[in-house]
């Protein structure tokens, strides 16, 4: 094992190179929030979603960074929230538009219940919230807060060999999120998941991500 495998950090961050250029296709848009509600975050403030598939696999992860359907959310101020998406798979506000004005209150209160569960300890908000408010949120976001950090799935042979199977996967957090301004691409809607287990944006994107890995760390 190379030198830099030994370092968490930098093997962390060597990751993070690899992970980014995966990620380069996704459109940025920002939510504007034009209700009396405010948004809040928690300390881990980064949503990995993906609507697209949670309604389409219910078996293992599907916010891996390449696969389609990904949505990251970023609370950045009590009115304002950044979400990344993948454009073939979500219509998101008006096409030509790179802010989305909304004035639901259902739809923050559905973003600040997923805050709410994808954190971890904390969640952070400012005095425009009130006390009711926010143990709303939390009575409904305990719900679907995960209680392991990872899920083991096994898999047996069939007939005589002892062999099997371990999936292991961080399960996602998933909310039944709907929202006002998203809707499916009517391509979107046509497509089919047949019987791959992963469903990747962009093919060539990871090919490329693999080859700078491997060009990077002296693999063959």
């Amino acid at each position: 094992m190379r030198a830099q495998y030994n370092n968490p950090s930098v093997f962390s961050l060597a990751v993070t190179t690899n992970v980014i250029p995966l990620t380069m296709d996704l459109k940025l848009k920002i939510i504007l929030n034009n209700t009396d509600e405010v948004f809040i975050t928690s300390d881990n403030p980064v949503i990995r979603y993906n609507q697209f598939l949670e309604k389409r696999k219910p078996f293992g992860s599907n916010v891996g960074f390449a696969v389609k359907g990904l949505e990251l959310m970023l609370p950045i101020s009590p009115k304002m929230f950044a979400l990344f998406y993948d454009s073939s798979g979500y219509k998101v506000g008006h096409k030509k538009d790179d802010l989305v004005v909304t004035d639901n209150p259902t739809d923050i209160r559905a973003l600040n219940v997923l805050s709410c569960a994808n954190g971890y300890k904390n969640v952070y908000f400012n005095h425009d919230i009130s006390q009711p408010v926010i143990r709303d949120i939390y009575a409904k976001a305990k719900n679907y807060r995960n209680q392991y950090k990872a899920t083991a799935d096994r898999y047996d042979s069939v007939g005589d060999k002892i062999d099997s199977l371990i999936h292991v996967y961080s399960k996602d957090v998933k909310t039944n999120l709907q929202l006002s301004f998203i809707s499916e691409q009517k391509r979107a809607k046509k497509y089919e998941l047949g019987d791959q287990v992963v469903h990747v944006r962009n093919q060539a994107w990871v090919d490329e991500a693999d080859r700078l890995w491997a060009l990077r760390h002296g693999e063959s």
